[in-house]
């Protein structure tokens, strides 16, 4: 089974993203003039923070490969 910790915050995490991308959805459907346009500025902000959080990731898993990296150790022995 799972941990409780896990139990626990997978659905809340779950809820907390579904209150984000509805409360998103009803700001962009105020402003917008027809429903097509918006999904489509909802669409753009939801691209714009997945892009962000995988630019966070790539930069640490560049940062750890670099570190653990021994290129320049072997070339040299």
């Amino acid at each position: 089974m799972y941990p409780l910790s896990t139990a626990l915050g997978a659905p809340a995490l779950g809820l907390l993203v579904a209150l984000l991308l509805s409360g998103l959805g009803v700001i962009a459907s105020l402003k917008a003039t027809t429903v097509r346009q918006a999904a489509q500025s909802l669409s753009l902000v939801f691209l714009v923070f997945v892009l962000a959080a995988l630019l966070v990731i790539d930069l640490i898993v560049l940062t750890v490969a670099s570190a653990k990296s021994r290129r320049s150790r072997l070339i040299l022995e």
